[in-house]
């Protein structure tokens, strides 16, 4: 069952859910809003990478968690129109999205899948990431 947070910041909502084994969220972008404004930010995370496939790579000892290249389209006459765009790192924990091109007067949809490479977790508290981007 999908978890709905709206207004994550103006305009933009977050959507979680399951698909086949994988965790995804998903940023959905309403008319005019700025995907420039979200931030990621992984407290816990001792390195972040983007590697050569455009995935994102976050390392915490000897686990890491692997975030794909995102997904980023908008439905243009009911079918799906890719838009380019990549994970660009904001800081030493935090990560943004650049987006190529696109018809800011519709909905953009950025799409991840988390995929786990080891155990996450050890000793103390483990936090994936906060959407607040730090502020």
């Amino acid at each position: 069952m999908p978890v709905r947070v709206q207004s994550v910041h103006r305009g933009i909502d977050l959507i979680y859910y399951g698909n086949q084994g994988h965790s995804e969220y998903d940023f959905m972008i309403a008319p005019g809003a700025d995907p420039k404004v979200i931030a990621l930010n992984f407290e816990g995370a001792d390195q972040l990478e983007v590697d050569y496939n455009g995935d994102l790579v976050l390392k915490t000892g000897s686990s890491s968690l692997r975030q794909h290249k995102p997904v980023i389209y908008q439905e243009v006459q009911g079918r799906r129109q890719l838009v380019s765009g990549e994970y660009v790192l904001k800081g030493p924990r935090l990560v943004g999205f650049q987006v190529g091109a696109y018809h800011v007067s519709r909905r953009l949809v950025i799409d991840s899948v988390l995929s786990f490479s080891s155990y996450l977790g050890g000793q103390g508290g483990s936090s994936l990431f906060d959407l607040s981007g730090g502020q």
